[in-house]
């Protein structure tokens, strides 16, 4: 669990009317008889949960290993969140009279999340607390001023959801061929994804200067390995040579 420690410390609706009565101000334009703490509208306390699950096993020339972690974080704003999942496997065979050493292993990571914009709290500042966040016909209320508008209805319109993604497969191979020789094999492939989705909404604060703004941008990247290698290693008395 999550709980912000300290927020802003700003007037209470209370607070901003008492000290209009009391210097004067006519504050009847701001005034919407609300009683909103926009900060507490735009962050919440950040429930997470994490779980992990292993198997593993062996046997006399064999042993396996399988994991599986998923992770579901909520941020301290409301539309912070990240989710991850992460898969990993090995699995271990030796054979002809264990002269022979065969291991495949891999994975796959997998996170989805999306940042929040720094402009809510511009918005969360700058708006006064007697303003509601939905006016009482049930419509937002919103501002065009300068860094004014409605931080809620931004979160609420507004998204900005990222993926990542990895996936990867390492086999390898050694062969004993004769006493101190050996050839071995490495392989390797990975691919690398990337997708990022924006969308501003021409209602939100933010999206109106550009009547609104979606965009979709994706990118992939391979890697890929192979390394084939010879080895010879031995004792002659007090000499030792490898040669690779």
């Amino acid at each position: 669990i999550d709980i912000v420690s300290n927020k802003p410390d700003v007037l209470t609706a209370a607070e901003y009317r008492q000290y209009a009565q009391e210097n004067s101000i006519d504050i009847t334009a701001f005034d919407k008889g609300a009683n909103t703490s926009w900060f507490d509208e735009i962050m919440r306390t950040g429930i997470s949960q994490n779980h992990d699950l292993s198997v593993s096993g062996a046997g006399t020339n064999n042993s396996y290993r399988v994991s599986v972690s998923y992770l579901d974080q909520e941020g301290v704003v409301m539309d912070n969140y990240q989710k991850r999942l992460n898969t990993r496997f090995s699995v271990n065979q030796k054979a002809l009279k264990d002269r022979l050493d065969l291991t495949l292993s891999g994975g796959l990571n997998q996170r989805d999340y999306q940042a929040t914009q720094t402009y809510h709290f511009v918005l969360a500042y700058n708006v006064v607390p007697t303003i509601p966040v939905k006016n009482a016909d049930g419509t937002w209320w919103d501002s065009d001023e300068y860094d004014q508008g409605n931080p809620v209805r931004q979160m609420t319109y507004n998204k900005f959801p990222r993926k990542t993604g990895l996936l990867y497969v390492n086999g390898k191979a050694t062969l004993k061929i004769t006493n101190g020789l050996s050839a071995g094999i490495n392989i390797y492939k990975e691919r690398n994804s990337y997708d990022a989705g924006d969308y501003t909404d021409s209602r939100t604060r933010t999206g109106r200067a550009s009547t609104g703004l979606a965009s979709r941008s994706s990118s992939t990247s391979d890697k890929n390995l192979l390394d084939t290698t010879i080895n010879y290693a031995r004792k002659f008395g007090r000499h030792d040579v490898n040669v690779l």
